[in-house]
Order: C-alpha cells, then sequence, then structure tokens
C-alpha cells in the first residue's frame, strides 16, 4: 500500500497456467526459454534479478524442460533510495517475456506496472498475497557453501556428479539436480543416485558441452540447484550448489546403485519426467494469466 523511506520491497510476476502448460526456468532444458523482466524504474531505484523458485522437470515429447506449471511467483527485490518525497508516488514497470507451451510454444509478452504512495511510515504487508510470498520464498534455493559437490566428465560421454549434504541440510530420500547453464547434462535423462561414503552420486549422460572437448577443457566449475527432499518426511528444500572439477573418477567403473530398493524407487519419483494426459483446447492469451504483485518487507 505505501513506499516508506528508505526500504527494499519485493515485487512478483504471477503466472497461472492453465492445465498443461508450463513456462520456463533460468536454464529451460532441452528446449525453450526464460521468462525476462526488464524493469523501467524511476531514477534511484534499482531491481534485483529474478529470485528463481526450484523448477520442475517437465516432459516435452521426447525431450526435458525445466519450468514451471500451474502457478508460480516470480519474485524480484527492489531497493527504493532515500530522498523521495512523502506523499508523492512512484510507478514500477516492467516488461515481461515469456514462452508458455502444451502441444505448441505460444511467445506471449506483456507490461505490468504498480503505482505506489511514498509514506515514512511502517510497511505493511498485504495480507492477500502475504501467504503466497511466503510460499515462493519457500521454493527459492538456500546457499550451500558447507556442501562439498564436485564433478567428472568421463571419457565415455557420462558427467558424474558427488554430493555430500550436512546433517543440516538433511539426509536425502530424493534428489534431482539442476544446472544453471543449459549443454551440460541429458535433461531427460533419469538421475539416480548411488550410495558414496558421506553422501551420493549420480551419473547422467552428457550435454553437448561436454561432448565438445575444447569447451568442456575449459569447465572448471558447474553451478546449479540441488533439490532434496528430506527422508524424515521433512518439506522438500533446494540449494544452491557449486561442483568442482574432480581429475579422478567419482563413480567406479563396475559400481551399482547401492541403495535400499525403496529408496531407489524414491529417488527415481523425484527425478522422474513429469508426464499427464491434458484435455484443454489452445486459449491463445487467456492460457497464461500474469499480474505484478508487491509485497513489503
Amino acid at each position: 500500500q505505501t513506499c516508506a523511506l528508505p526500504i527494499s520491497i519485493s515485487v512478483a510476476l504471477h503466472q497461472r497456467m492453465q492445465p498443461g502448460w508450463h513456462t520456463y526456468w533460468r536454464n529451460p532444458g532441452e528446449s525453450g526459454e526464460p521468462t525476462q523482466l526488464s524493469w523501467s524504474l524511476p531514477s534511484g531505484f534499482a531491481a534485483s534479478d529474478i529470485r528463481w523458485p526450484a523448477p520442475e522437470r517437465i516432459a516435452f515429447g521426447e525431450l526435458a524442460n525445466y519450468g514451471y506449471s500451474g502457478e508460480v511467483l516470480l519474485r524480484a527485490d527492489i531497493t527504493v533510495p532515500a530522498g523521495l518525497t512523502p506523499g508523492a508516488a512512484v510507478t514500477l514497470a516492467v516488461n515481461a517475456t515469456w514462452l508458455a507451451c502444451k502441444d505448441i510454444c505460444v511467445p506471449e509478452e506483456g507490461k505490468l506496472e504498480i503505482t505506489l504512495p511514498v509514506s515514512t511510515s511502517a510497511p505493511v504487508a498485504d495480507p492477500a498475497w502475504a501467504a503466497s510470498f511466503t510460499a515462493a520464498r519457500a521454493r527459492e534455493p538456500s546457499p550451500a557453501a558447507t556442501m562439498a559437490a564436485a564433478f567428472h566428465a568421463t571419457p565415455s560421454g557420462d558427467v558424474q556428479m558427488k554430493f555430500n549434504p550436512t546433517p543440516d541440510q538433511g539426509i536425502a530420500e530424493g534428489a534431482l539436480f539442476f544446472p544453471f547453464s543449459k549443454g551440460l547434462i541429458k535433461a531427460s535423462a533419469p538421475q539416480v543416485p548411488a550410495a558414496a561414503p558421506d553422501g551420493f552420486t549420480v551419473s547422467v549422460p552428457a550435454g553437448w558441452r561436454f561432448r565438445d572437448p575444447a569447451v568442456a577443457a575449459t569447465i572448471e566449475t558447474v553451478d546449479g540447484i540441488l533439490v532434496l527432499r528430506a527422508r524424515d518426511g521433512g518439506a522438500t528444500r533446494a540449494w544452491e550448489v557449486s561442483l568442482r572439477r574432480s581429475p579422478v573418477p567419482l563413480v567406479a567403473a563396475s559400481a551399482a546403485p547401492q541403495i535400499p530398493l525403496l529408496q531407489a524407487i524414491l529417488f527415481a519419483v523425484l527425478g522422474g519426467l513429469r508426464s499427464e494426459e491434458h484435455t484443454s483446447e489452445l486459449q491463445s492469451h487467456s492460457d497464461l494469466v500474469c499480474r505484478l504483485l508487491l509485497e513489503k518487507k
């Protein structure tokens, strides 16, 4: 309702998709394009990058996409400068572009804005959206500087990854890794971990970057998010991780998953592709509803 001085506020693009449709994460996977926000802000204001929630892995024909179905809030933090005049009004405007896909893909664009009065009073959260912003933050990955992680690209064309979660990061019952950059791993390949000392390993077919020797030689780190489902029934959590290149293989050539069958099934379920039957018909612009929302904090 107000824009107090000085303060940081959260603004979110609200995407609500019709059944069967999806939009894309920052790395869209094997096809697609991420949602982009281009801000027009008053002098002195600054917008962060999108605070991307953890995505889903979504089947799209024979490919796999990283993105969102159903409903998602794509949040950004706006820094409000000091020196504004109380009682004045400021307008935050954004040009949003996104790709919505079902059986076909439709590029879309929307120009959205929100106008707020300037106030020196303490900000008050909008009760209509407070729970939605809390849920959106819970889906955003947390830094995991304490999680040791490594990768090794094999001559046979696999990328081996090893993760060592700490106890406070949860004991995984299911796991799925999403790299920030395209072309590192085959997104449509299953990710079924094998037990390893202090953690677990995952072997995934390499993407085009690792299949090109000249490009592969330049890759020293692989950054992304690791989504873990807690074994104790706790909530699924996402962690930002940075995998360092290992000069030696992380998985023995003859290694097979050494985890119980039930746990292996749970890993496969979390890492499996989402494939469902949908019956809704194409409805151009009405297939995706976008709104600009504000949360004060």
